[in-house]
């Protein structure tokens, strides 16, 4: 999903995940399709420190609110929500 967020609410946003999991991260430049077909560019913000453990479980919660509340399609959010398993991801059939 694209959105439109100033630097000011991106420094809070990602200091506050840096304060509550430990986990710095980084813009990438990518470019992004948006739902016209379009492409954009955009920034991704990207940690490149993780552990192997699955990720935190209220943090993976909240990540799948936010795409239900965007009215983004149910099997993504179930998607994010594999994370917090032990799988964290593998083997899920995109798009199913």
């Amino acid at each position: 999903a694209l959105v439109a967020i100033t630097h000011e609410d991106i420094a809070k946003l990602y200091s506050n995940i840096e304060e509550r999991f430990g986990l710095k991260y980084f813009p990438e430049p990518v470019l992004a399709e948006a739902l016209d077909g379009t492409l954009r560019p955009a920034l991704c913000y990207i940690t490149p420190h993780t552990s192997e453990r699955p990720a935190d479980r209220d943090y993976i919660n909240q990540l799948a609110e936010c795409v239900r509340a965007m009215g983004l399609p149910e099997w993504y959010a179930l998607y994010v929500e594999s994370f917090g398993t032990e799988r964290g991801g593998e083997e899920w059939p995109i798009g199913a």
